[in-house]
């Protein structure tokens, strides 16, 4: 035997070398399937960046702390729109909507309970402002956008 070199079973050796390479192989797919999988949400993210969510009627509007879920809501022009506003967070919010005169909206919400709110959309398309008058300088707004 050369001096500096050690003693070890060659079955041993040999299975710790495969049971290391399976692991490592293992480990580069499971890499390889998730940087594919966030290329895909990454590329589908900047194709539609500001595109609203479509609210069926009825539909939901989740209020929580400091925020609107989803912050923005699409409709048709001249479409009758009715949703739930749930408040899940702790305090009173409230949905506020700037706009035209027949649009304006300004909706209390109690602390863990849900309200019903109906109103026709605008005929013209555009965005408009909705918010919350008790936390908009802490940045609890949306918006509402007529297609």
């Amino acid at each position: 035997m050369e001096p500096g070199t050690r003693l070890r079973p060659a079955r041993w050796s040999t299975a710790f070398r495969r049971t290391s390479r399976a692991k490592l192989g293992a480990i580069v797919a499971a890499v390889i399937v998730v940087l594919v999988v966030a290329g895909f949400v990454i590329a589908r993210a900047r194709q539609e960046p500001d595109r609203p969510a479509q609210l069926p009627s009825p539909s939901f509007v989740v209020l929580s702390d400091f925020r609107f879920v989803p912050g923005s809501v699409g409709v048709e022009k001249g479409a009758s729109v009715t949703m739930t506003l749930r408040n899940i967070a702790g305090r009173v919010h409230n949905l506020s909507l700037e706009g035209p005169a027949a649009l304006r909206l300004d909706n209390d919400v109690g602390a863990m309970k849900s309200l019903g709110v109906a109103f026709v959309a605008p005929a013209e398309p555009g965005k408009y402002t909705f918010y919350c008058k008790y936390h908009r300088d802490r940045g609890m707004r949306g918006t509402l956008v007529v297609a």
